[in-house]
């Protein structure tokens, strides 16, 4: 169970950080454009 509860834990993570950096990219492009 610990395990299973390790690799769930990890992909949570993973998912966290995908969406976090994908949010950041595209706060950076909305940023980019509106100055231009």
């Amino acid at each position: 169970l610990a395990i299973i509860y390790l690799i769930l834990g990890t992909m949570a993570l993973i998912c966290c950080l995908l969406t976090s950096i994908i949010h950041l990219h595209n706060y950076e492009r909305e940023l980019s454009t509106s100055h231009l």
